[in-house]
């Protein structure tokens, strides 16, 4: 699924298209428990808010920086890769 989000202010426009995964992740075979070590504020509405001691199911790592995956109060949602720790 792709989306495109804008951002204005009264000096400049940002388009920012999201390419997200869509229905259910084929990758559920390397899915990961991972506890939140730093907390984080998304900056952006398909991004997760995490809470230090959240415990979160890493479903995707296809970027280096940001991950996809799974709260377990069931939101889904990119978030930093560096906010997270194995268990």
């Amino acid at each position: 699924m792709q989306r495109v989000y804008m951002h204005s202010t009264e000096h400049f426009e940002v388009f920012t298209t999201v390419l997200a995964p869509q229905g259910r992740c084929r990758y559920r075979a390397e899915a990961e428990m991972m506890a939140v070590v730093h907390s984080y504020k998304p900056q952006w509405p398909d991004e997760l808010e995490l809470l230090a001691g959240d415990v979160i199911l890493v479903l995707s790592k296809h970027e280096e920086e940001r991950w996809f995956g799974r709260l377990q109060g069931g939101q889904r949602g990119y978030f930093p890769a560096s906010c997270v720790m194995e268990l």
